[in-house]
C-alpha cells in the first residue's frame, strides 16, 4: 500500500533558519559598526529583534515584508533609547541586509545531509509525497525552483501562510495514515497530530527558532504515540517498514 508523506521545506529540506541567523549576524555587525557604543549587548540586540520579529508575525504572518522590517524597527529601537536620531540613509541600508535572506543562490543545491536519496528512496516506493511549506507564496514558490524540487514533487506543492489545525484537518479529510514530516514541533508536529495525522519529527540539532518555541500544548502521551522522532531525515529509510 502506498504512504502518504506531507513534508516540510524550511529546515526539513533545506537549512533556512541558518541564513536567517547568517544575516542577522551581519545587521547586528552592521548596527555595530555605525552606532558604536550605542548599541546594546549582543544578547540585548538579539532579543529585541526577536522579540520585534514574533510581534511582526501575530499581524503580518510570514510574509516577505516582515523580516527585513524588523530589523529596520530594531534599529529605530536602539536609536531611541540612545537618544539620536534614526537616518533614512542606513534605514535603507538595513532593509537590503534584511533581503538578503531572499538571495536564491544560497539555496542552489543546498539540501540537508540525506535529503535527496531519501526523497529518491520515497519516490521509487512510489509513494504519495507532498511539499507542505508555509510562508510568502512568491519566497517559497523561488525556494521550490531553486532547488529543483519538482523532480520529487511533480506538482505536488502546496504552500499556506499558515500551519495550523484547520490546514491539516482540510488536506487530511480524504487520505488515510497521512504522515506529516518536519522539523518543527509547534507547526509541523503538534498541529498535525492534534488533527488525526501521524507524524516524523526531525528537528535540527542546533535548536529551533524563537517562533517555534512558542510551542506552549504538549502533546499527550496517546498523541505522542503517532510522533518518530529521528535525528535524520534518511533515517527514513531505516525505518520505512515501522510506518504503517
Amino acid at each position: 500500500m502506498k504512504k502518504n508523506f506531507f513534508i516540510d521545506l524550511d529546515d526539513t529540506i533545506t537549512p533556512t533558519g541558518y541564513r536567517y541567523s547568517q544575516v542577522t549576524c551581519e545587521f547586528c555587525h552592521y548596527l555595530y559598526d555605525k552606532l558604536d557604543r550605542n548599541v546594546p549587548f549582543i544578547r540585548e540586540l538579539v532579543l529585541l529583534q526577536t522579540d520585534l520579529d514574533l510581534k511582526l508575525i501575530k499581524k503580518q504572518k510570514f510574509f516577505k515584508t516582515r523580516f527585513p522590517y524588523s530589523l529596520v524597527l530594531t534599529y529605530k529601537e536602539v536609536c531611541r533609547k540612545a537618544g539620536i536620531k534614526p537616518q533614512k540613509e542606513m534605514e535603507r541600508e538595513i532593509k537590503k541586509i534584511g533581503e538578503r535572506v531572499f538571495d536564491m543562490s544560497y539555496y542552489e543545491g543546498n539540501y540537508i545531509e540525506g535529503v535527496e536519496e531519501t526523497l529518491e528512496f520515497l519516490v521509487s516506493q512510489q509513494d504519495n509525497i507532498t511539499l507542505l511549506t508555509m510562508g510568502d507564496e512568491l519566497v517559497q514558490s523561488n525556494k521550490i525552483k531553486t532547488l529543483d524540487l519538482k523532480k520529487y514533487f511533480k506538482k505536488n506543492t502546496i504552500i499556506v501562510p499558515e500551519k495550523n489545525e484547520q490546514v491539516y484537518k482540510t488536506l487530511g479529510k480524504e487520505i488515510q495514515n497521512p504522515y506529516m514530516v518536519g522539523d518543527s514541533k509547534k507547526s509541523d508536529i503538534n498541529h498535525s497530530v492534534r488533527s488525526g495525522w501521524n507524524a516524523i519529527w526531525v528537528p535540527m540539532p542546533g535548536g529551533t527558532w524563537a517562533h517555534d518555541q512558542q510551542a506552549k500544548e504538549e502533546l499527550t502521551e496517546e498523541e505522542l504515540k503517532r510522533v518518530m522522532k529521528i535525528k535524520e531525515f534518511k533515517e527514513i529509510i531505516s525505518r520505512y517498514d515501522e510506518i504503517k
